[in-house]
């Protein structure tokens, strides 16, 4: 293994979330097939089980003629789900053929997620999910109690408790749950990361609007930010850190612009000529039919038709991702229809690796990483040993801030040309008719239809965003935590403050 590659390869039936109070149970799949691994650090958000299953399957539902409550309507309650219970909804409603409905959890910031099958005997109620993801318990009057299973790996049960909108069960829920505020909050506290701490303040922190710099600061606290970089004409604003250290954390779907970078350096070493290319030069068995006219530029415009499932389970079982990309259908002409991608940025770093004879991590770290000075990092490998493309690269976020002033410096580093400037010109403009907010790999930031910047951003709140106008780089990761709530700690905020720093 090459110098400072930490090799996440985990117990194989996938990356996952682990719940401590329950003993270590490899829980489930975060949002967009993005693995959750933190070098050891494991916590539990559900958002990490359930979110991605918004695209589910078209409904099927059973209904006994023995049915006996009426579960029609809004169901409001709590999932316990450790440290502290979420508030949970259900709404039910016959469909003409049977049963069908949805279940919320705001807190996840998922809603209205689709029940796959709806079953009803006597009082016994299913909901289901996905096949391995469901709820199983009794009706009586205006109650429902049972339990949320997650039948992968060992199995973990939730035990859940619901009530009639508008019914006096519920009145008493609701009147219990806003007297319980301060005991949640107080358990969630003691799960929480360590404080954000100032590291560095650097000569760059003159040269930009203070009272900005002080409210984005705050903001990254309440957020419960892990990491904050800021740096200005290439030199550092501040930085801050939780618990006063920098560490390693999972950057999620910012791995995908990283792969931009090393599709960048290919073309700079003359190792790829074109991102007309097709993929069939790398992989000859996609030689024949749709799947043929497929180039490296629609897999990194999101626009190469290829299959990707959602959720990504079935990424994850295949235990080769690289394959399971291969042998998925073209289900749309290449070209012609944007579609976010994991599945066709999993075969880009296939085609990292065989464009540069060698494993497309190893690739990056000796190319990229190693003559910039980053050499704490790690990625995620699936079971034959081939790097995740859709996420899975672990870096502190001081040497993220560094790639992005690679990209902001158009790919110079200490007077050392990595990669070619016109590589992020290209790479910062639309890159198809069919989505205006996306580069290549990268996601533009437009003012009045004009780009202004451009971000990497993943699960969780990830973001890596440059303006090259204002010479302006941002940063900021955070590690998951027990009580993570999307609406709090997801940080949708961050691009529009950074750049209230250069006005």
């Amino acid at each position: 293994m090459c110098p400072g590659l930490q090799q996440h390869t985990g117990p194989h039936r996938r990356p996952g979330l682990l719940l401590r109070a329950t003993g270590l149970h490899s829980l489930g799949r975060p949002i967009r097939g993005m693995p959750l691994r933190y070098h050891g650090m494991r916590a539990l958000t559900l958002a990490g089980m359930l979110a991605g299953l918004f695209a589910a399957p078209a409904l099927s539902a059973q209904q006994s003629s023995d049915v006996v409550p009426d579960p029609a309507g809004s169901w409001e309650g709590s999932m316990e789900i450790p440290p502290v219970p979420q508030e949970v909804t259900i709404v039910l409603r016959e469909n003409g053929e049977g049963w069908e409905g949805h279940l919320s959890l705001p807190m996840e910031r998922i809603h209205e997620m689709p029940f796959q099958a709806v079953e009803l005997e006597g009082d016994a109620l299913t909901l289901q999910l996905t096949p391995s993801r469901f709820f199983s318990g009794r009706i009586e009057g205006d109650v429902m109690e049972g339990e949320f299973r997650i039948e992968e790996g060992e199995g973990v049960t939730f035990p859940t408790a619901l009530y009639r909108v508008g019914s006096e069960p519920w009145v008493a829920f609701l009147e219990d749950w806003e007297a319980r505020v301060e005991e949640r909050e107080e358990l969630l506290a003691e799960h929480r990361p360590p404080p954000l701490q100032r590291t560095e303040r650097g000569p760059a922190s003159r040269d930009v609007n203070t009272v900005a710099l002080s409210h984005l600061v705050e903001s990254a606290r309440e957020t419960h930010s892990t990491g904050l970089v800021v740096l200005q004409g290439g030199e550092v604003v501040e930085q801050w850190h939780a618990g006063g250290e920098p560490r390693v954390i999972e950057a999620m779907s910012v791995t995908k612009s990283v792969l931009n970078l090393a599709v960048g350096r290919l073309v700079r070493l003359g190792l790829l000529d074109s991102l007309d290319t097709p993929v069939h030069e790398f992989y000859p068995q996609w030689s024949e039919g749709p799947h043929a006219e497929v180039t490296i530029r629609h897999l990194m415009a999101h626009t190469s038709g290829l299959e990707s499932p959602m959720p990504t389970d079935p990424i994850y079982a295949s235990g080769d991702f690289v394959r399971f990309a291969l042998e998925s259908p073209v289900v749309s002409e290449p070209g012609t229809e944007f579609v976010y991608n994991n599945n066709a940025t999993n075969l880009l770093a296939g085609i990292i690796g065989v464009a540069a004879m060698q494993r497309a991590d190893f690739f990056v770290l000796e190319e990229i990483f190693e003559p910039m000075g980053i050499t704490q990092v790690g990625w995620s490998l699936d079971e034959v040993g081939n790097p995740h493309g859709m996420a899975g690269l672990q870096i502190r976020p001081d040497d993220l801030a560094r790639l992005g002033q690679l990209a902001l410096q158009e790919g110079m580093w200490e007077g050392q040309r990595l990669i070619d400037a016109s590589w992020f010109q290209e790479s910062f403009s639309q890159a198809s008719a069919h989505a205006e907010s996306a580069g290549l790999l990268w996601w533009l930031l437009r003012e009045d239809e004009e780009i202004v910047g451009v971000r990497a951003d993943g699960y969780l709140g990830q973001y890596l965003v440059i303006y090259p106008e204002e010479e302006l780089v941002g940063v900021r990761m955070i590690q998951s935590f027990p009580g993570y709530d999307p609406v709090r700690d997801g940080f949708e905020d961050f691009p529009g403050l950074l750049l209230r720093l250069a006005r």
